[in-house]
């Protein structure tokens, strides 16, 4: 143990107090502005983060609120059109009860117009030529005896009034429609 000497201990010990200074130094000169400045950074970072994760709860509650009330406006929607279906449904089938009883009326009115008009063409066409033929075979049968056409005439006659009466009341008939 000779070879201690306090000189070269003092040296060392001043070398590194000078190296544990300037690295001190060194380290409050560039690393510890560096350091707060990276901390300062992502102090900031967070606190953006959580701002923009305060902003998308926020969107994402007036989102839901948008589209609760976008769900209830449709459900409202709906009842309505449900409302309008069935009040078409009540309308289309008074239209059909309705268009129903006017076409049984329109083929009660056409049948009894049809009686009416087959009457007239027996009364106009049909009966003149019969009347004609019959008289001309009961004139022709009852030739010889006036008795007989007395007979005849008021035959001939009550039968034109029979004719004459079902006219009157065909008449009656279509005058009340």
């Amino acid at each position: 143990m000779s070879d201690f000497s306090w000189w070269a201990f003092g040296n060392k010990v001043a070398n590194l107090a000078v190296l544990i200074g300037g690295c001190g130094y060194l380290a409050k000169k560039y690393v510890v502005p560096y350091v707060l400045e990276e901390l300062a950074r992502r102090k900031k970072e967070l606190s953006d983060l959580d701002a923009r994760s305060l902003q998308l709860i926020q969107e994402r509650q007036d989102t839901l609120e948008a589209t609760a009330a976008k769900e209830a406006y449709a459900q409202l929607l709906l009842a309505k059109i449900e409302q309008w279906k069935e009040v078409m449904n009540s309308k289309e089938a008074l239209y059909d009860s309705e268009r129903k009883q006017q076409d049984l009326k329109s083929a009660i009115y056409l049948k009894m117009r049809a009686d009416g008009l087959c009457h007239e063409l027996l009364k106009k066409q049909v009966f003149p030529v019969v009347i004609a033929q019959t008289r001309q075979q009961v004139l022709s049968f009852f030739k010889d005896s006036q008795h007989q056409k007395e007979y005849q005439t008021m035959l001939l006659q009550g039968l034109l009034e029979t004719t004459s009466s079902n006219t009157k009341s065909h008449a009656t008939l279509e005058g009340k429609k």
